[in-house]
């Protein structure tokens, strides 16, 4: 199964996110900060990256991006956001973003799939 590191400043979210995919059989990782994950990247090889949009130590997590693909080059990257906005889609995708995806449209219910899906 793949390994999940969500990278979410809001407490809440984060820690639902991490427990559910945790349940679901995805070992996940929840950090506040894209600063914690440089220490992170050298004991955890997450296959898959869920990055917040908007984050205390960074612009935002578009900007991050270079950065991170090269601490988990393994990895896939969605950016995960409240705003529902082609540009910020598209410059997602532009910065090596494999997704695009808005937290209000998607239920725990089906994130488990469209994780799956991401790795079909």
């Amino acid at each position: 199964m793949q390994k999940i590191l969500i990278i979410e400043d809001e407490k809440t979210l984060g820690g639902i996110y991490e427990k559910f995919l945790n349940s679901e059989g995805f070992p996940t990782k929840w950090i506040e900060s894209t600063k914690e994950a440089k220490a992170l990247s050298s004991s955890f090889a997450a296959d898959l990256v869920l990055l917040d949009q908007g984050l205390p130590d960074e612009t935002d997590g578009i900007e991050a991006l270079p950065a991170l693909k090269k601490l988990f080059p393994q990895a896939k990257f969605v950016i995960f956001s409240n705003y529902s906005a082609f540009a910020l889609e598209e410059k997602a995708l532009q910065a090596g973003a494999d997704a695009y995806w808005v937290k209000v449209d998607i239920r725990l219910s089906n994130l488990s799939q469209k994780i799956k899906e991401l790795f079909q």
